[in-house]
């Protein structure tokens, strides 16, 4: 019987090719979002922490002509002790006019700045609970 050796190259250019799709995919999602996107306001409706303690999953919905949407976020740089601040909180979204499932929360400066939005002091107060990296 003949054995092969294992095909690490193969899985390695898998992964990388996954990878270069999903941050693919997320511009393409920030460009539509600059291009045609409404702001408008969601409410956080849970907060929990990630696996390992890195970082935050946000539950939110917002109304867009009457109808409900939901969503998550996850946010790996903000530490679990946002979320009893933010919990029950209205903070800005962008979304798609013609796909609003298709949305972005705006909470930290780097949700804005992605945007082309100027990042407001109302938010300034979530500073502190940013991990240092």
């Amino acid at each position: 019987m003949i054995y092969s050796e294992p095909a690490y190259d193969k899985i390695f250019i898998g992964l990388f090719l996954c990878i270069v799709c999903f941050t693919s995919c997320d511009e393409i999602q920030i460009k539509k979002l600059k291009r045609e996107g409404v702001i408008g306001k969601a409410k956080i409706t849970d907060c929990n922490t990630r696996s390992k303690g890195s970082g935050v999953i946000l539950d939110y919905t917002f109304t867009v002509e009457g109808k409900k949407i939901t969503g998550k976020q996850s946010y790996y740089e903000l530490k679990s002790q946002v979320c009893r601040e933010l919990l029950y909180r209205e903070v800005s979204i962008i979304y798609s006019e013609d796909r609003p499932e298709e949305n972005r929360l705006m909470i930290s400066e780097n949700d804005f700045k992605k945007l082309g939005y100027p990042y407001p002091d109302s938010l300034k107060w979530t500073d502190r609970y940013y991990k240092e990296w």
